[in-house]
């Protein structure tokens, strides 16, 4: 608190304010240096305001009989993510706005005039069913609608690698633009030193690794890297950022050389004019000693089918990770002695008592073939109920780990919204995709009715 600049100004000088972004609290009656107290506090405790960072400069204005508070958010250290999600749920209590929302639709802004508008196609998220695969296909539906499709395949991969529903909506709200999206301004900073900051903690932790001028290095690294207009950090800012740091080093060794590879490419792209050549060899140079301690340690190429290699994000700030160095999923594909492991990918929802059936017979097949089913529908069910949001996200992330260990995905029927990701699961695994020939026809048919449903 003892560095926050508190100043009073008009609603006409906050409509100046094109040019940065903040969070804007209404109706905040009282001592503004009590609210700013408690608001800091309060995003502290909920792991928003991050690396005991705190807000640098707060506008007090009133605006429609309200006293209102706007928070710039430049050079303030937040989880993003956090924030978006936290202005959402919180917004009966506070009526938080983003200042490039506000400036639109609360002060009249022309948003023709506004620096960055979001090029993203819109989706309000309120009033939806928010079952996350009723999200997910509309989101999918809207990005296919605007030419968008390898963005939808993208899109889909990550929701489906994710852990949290919350994770989930976070994604889909970077391909589309909802309530909880992250304002363009606050993303053209996004590429900031946070994945900077796991490459400094994973070589602080590695002893292999070289730490000689670390911080220099890593800031050189992350100027090459950077696609903004200005607004890169400075030397001492960046090197303040790396030494207190919450962020962890990356969880496996694949992860990093993972991260390290993208980097490279990243520079490589960038280096047309042989500007920054020194930091793209600099970076091949320790993804090469990355990889051979990789092959080392585990006696395979990090890139091999046998590493996690295709598991991990291809991202200097991974969204979600892994932990385990090798794929167990591919080496057990690999015994073609005995059964095979089928997943059944078919519909559920719906009618959901008639799909585990017509699922059933389908398992039967498979078994009467002589392999081994691997039916989520006789699983799940009966111990996560479909319609409740919690249980199914934690059902649905359970059946793609099963869909690691299976030799071949067999798909029944036109594919729903959570079997297409099943199956884009699979494909990034290279697991064999069968269609089921009159199998679309046998899932709209309803089946007899067995006198002894269970095993």
């Amino acid at each position: 608190m003892n560095d926050v600049s508190i100043k009073h100004v008009s609603a006409e000088e906050i409509k100046e304010m094109t040019d940065t972004e903040g969070l804007i609290f209404q109706g905040c009656g009282g001592d503004p240096a009590e609210w700013v107290s408690g608001i800091s506090d309060l995003l502290t405790k909920e792991g928003i305001l991050l690396g005991g960072d705190s807000f640098k400069e707060v506008y007090v204005f009133e605006h429609d009989g309200r006293t209102n508070i706007l928070f710039n958010m430049e050079n303030v250290k937040l989880d993003m993510g956090k924030l978006a999600m936290w202005r959402l749920k919180s917004h009966s209590a506070f009526g938080g706005y983003w200042l490039s929302d506000y400036l639109p639709n609360r002060l009249g802004i022309d948003a023709d005039a506004m620096q960055t508008v979001s090029g993203k196609p819109e989706m309000q998220l309120a009033g939806m069913d928010g079952n996350i695969f009723n999200v997910l296909g509309n989101a999918s539906r809207l990005l296919k609608e605007n030419g968008l499709e390898a963005q939808t395949k993208e899109m889909f991969e990550r929701v489906t690698a994710s852990k949290s529903y919350e994770k989930a909506l976070e994604i889909v709200s970077e391909y589309v633009q909802t309530e909880l999206s992250i304002p363009e301004k606050i993303q053209e900073i996004a590429y900031d030193s946070r994945g900077f900051e796991r490459l400094y903690k994973t070589i602080l932790r590695d002893e292999s690794m070289p730490k000689t001028t670390l911080e220099h290095t890593l800031h050189g690294w992350y100027c090459a890297a950077w696609r903004g207009d200005g607004g890169a950090l400075g030397l001492e800012d960046f090197v303040h950022r790396l030494k207190t740091s919450n962020e962890k080093p990356y969880a496996s060794l694949a992860q990093t050389c993972r991260s390290l590879h993208f980097l490279r490419q990243e520079l490589y792209d960038l280096a047309h004019d042989e500007t920054h050549w020194n930091e793209y060899y600099q970076v091949n140079e320790l993804y090469d000693t990355c990889a051979r301690e990789y092959q080392e340690r585990f006696q395979v190429h990090v890139t091999s089918s046998f590493s996690s290699w295709k598991l991990c994000e291809a991202s200097l700030y991974p969204k979600t990770e892994i932990q385990r160095e090798l794929d167990h999923g591919h080496i057990t594909r690999q015994d073609n002695a005995g059964p095979k492991h089928i997943y059944i990918c078919a519909p559920l929802r719906n009618d959901v008592e008639r799909n585990v059936e017509t699922a059933r017979l389908f398992a039967k097949e498979v078994f009467d073939a002589g392999d081994i089913p691997i039916c989520p529908h006789l699983m799940f069910p009966p111990i996560a109920d479909p319609k409740d949001t919690v249980q199914d996200e934690k059902a649905f992330g359970m059946c793609l780990k099963l869909i690691e260990g299976c030799q071949q995905i067999n798909v029944y029927g036109r594919p729903t919204e959570g079997m297409e990701a099943e199956i884009t699961h699979a494909k990034r695994l290279e697991i064999p995709v069968y269609e089921v020939p009159s199998a679309k026809k046998r899932v709209q048919e309803k089946p007899p009715r067995s006198r002894n449903p269970g095993r």
